[in-house]
């Protein structure tokens, strides 16, 4: 049973299914509960969205590359793209206790990646973002505990 996977996405959010499915796959084979993979896919295709729509300056195709590995019944993901320097974790915190109509726009989704993930780091590395989310999964009774 392989314990990575990696996957190359287009810079277009039709692209983001296929991602999900991949996950999806991937918490079968390991047991992994409906919650937890709800929780991956979510931070996933909010990272994603972020980057396809607001990553690149220019019209012309870019690759985002996707790589998880587990160990010790912790997913780490690595989320690569070629596009403008971009530290999500920069973002200032959004402010929950003002009306919504007062609230400025933006920062709720990398919230909403930290909330979900018990870790995330980001370095800008040969002109690349790269982005690690890390879950601590939760699995299903009758899974064999990862080594």
């Amino acid at each position: 049973m392989q314990k990575c996977f990696s996957m190359k996405l287009k810079n277009e959010l039709e692209e983001i299914i296929r991602m999900s499915k991949l996950i999806d796959k991937f918490g079968d084979e390991h047991n992994i509960t409906p919650d937890t993979l709800y929780e991956i896919n979510l931070a996933l295709e909010e990272i994603l969205t972020n980057i396809i729509s607001y990553g690149f300056e220019d019209k012309l195709k870019h690759n985002i590359f996707i790589e998880g590995h587990l160990h010790n019944n912790i997913l780490k993901i690595k989320i690569e793209d070629d596009g403008i320097a971009f530290d999500p974790l920069s973002i200032k915190e959004p402010d929950l206790e003002s009306n919504i109509e007062e609230r400025q726009i933006g920062g709720l989704g990398i919230h909403l990646v930290k909330t979900l993930m018990q870790n995330i780091s980001y370095l800008r590395e040969n002109e690349k973002n790269v982005l690690i989310l890390e879950k601590l999964l939760k699995c299903t009774e009758d899974l064999i505990p990862i080594k």
